[in-house]
């Protein structure tokens, strides 16, 4: 939960699973207004009921960036990887830009995602692993 101007913003996610095997997963952000601490309206988004990819949204993803940095694709080209994978997969770029162990990282909270791990590959480039959060 965190605030937006004078909204609170609530961010939550679940699961469903049926008896026939199959599950879906549910995603909503709520855009309250609160007065004297109870809420008075609620603007909800939902992502729909999505069917769970079984092991390809555990997969992990890889894309090699090359020396891509934030000056020269590099943020718009993670955007376009990280959307082309399922919710849940993973993503590890390997880039040699220097500036990656640190823009990567912000990038992709920015964008509502988590971090992983932020590692130094044996060729000296970073490798950041990052899941599909949305």
């Amino acid at each position: 939960m965190y605030h937006v101007a004078n909204r609170l913003h609530v961010r939550y996610r679940f699961g469903e699973h049926y008896s026939d095997g199959d599950s879906e997963i549910i995603e909503q952000d709520a855009y309250c207004e609160v007065r004297q601490g109870l809420i008075e309206s609620i603007d909800i988004l939902c992502s729909g009921h999505l069917s769970e990819q079984g092991d390809e949204a555990t997969a992990v993803h890889h894309y090699d960036a090359g020396d891509l940095g934030c000056g020269s694709g590099l943020p718009e080209e993670f955007r376009r990887q990280i959307n082309a994978i399922p919710i849940g997969s993973v993503l590890e770029v390997v880039a040699r830009d220097p500036a990656a162990k640190e823009d990567l990282p912000s990038l992709a909270r920015l964008l509502g995602h988590r971090v992983l791990s932020v590692k130094i590959s044996s060729e000296g480039g970073t490798v950041v692993a990052v899941p599909r959060g949305r």
